[in-house]
């Protein structure tokens, strides 16, 4: 069982979450910038996301990070110390998802003040979300910094995850716990469609 919470589990949370079959978590991380994070107003800090990170590996439970790229205001330093935070957590599975700004927050509300038209139609609506960044450069990062490190994701995709499960001794749900047929086949086919359904660099 794979599963999406908050950052800010405490080891109740995590045991419980142990003892019902969960062996994946994915979490919104967003940035490894503390200047990022009060930016975006994100309620937990990276302390309190990294102790709950190591403590989902404790429990064997696999951890994957959620990121945002190209946020406002964000510098190549902000930048650098998202990489070093991914270092930290010695290279876990992760994601990068392109800024959109959603209606009703306060980001959305800074990016109108910036430049941003908000949509006026279903059909804008659909080409709002289309279009990365929404046609607008909200980041301050180079763009080939951002091409070059989401390439490098894309490329590692399936291996990041497998190898830190064989790092971190993850063997509930990702490796064989017997040598029976049906164990094998189960870890086959599950990182089978892992590694069909990667991300694939088309440029």
């Amino acid at each position: 069982m794979q599963a999406v919470s908050r950052a800010g589990l405490n080891e109740d949370d995590v045991s419980i979450m142990a003892k019902s079959g969960c062996a994946s978590v994915g979490f919104g991380v967003e940035s490894g910038s503390p200047r990022m994070l009060r930016f975006i107003n994100k309620s937990a800090d990276l302390k309190t996301m990294e102790e709950s990170f190591w403590l989902l590996v404790k429990h064997n439970i696999l951890p994957k990070i959620y990121l945002i790229s190209e946020l406002p205001t964000e510098t190549i330093e902000d930048f650098e110390k998202t990489q070093a935070l991914l270092k930290r957590l010695d290279n876990p599975p992760y994601q990068y998802v392109s800024y959109l700004p959603y209606p009703g927050t306060e980001m959305f509300n800074y990016c109108v003040k910036k430049g941003l038209t908000p949509p006026k139609s279903l059909k804008e609506w659909a080409e709002f979300i289309s279009v990365p960044n929404c046609g607008i450069r909200w980041s301050k990062v180079p763009k080939k910094m951002i091409a070059k490190a989401k390439k490098r994701l894309i490329r590692y995709y399936f291996w990041r995850r497998l190898a830190f499960a064989m790092r971190h001794r993850l063997f509930s749900y990702y490796t064989p716990v017997s040598f029976s047929l049906l164990e094998v086949l189960r870890v086959f086919k599950f990182w089978w469609r892992y590694y069909v359904t990667r991300p694939i660099n088309t440029s």
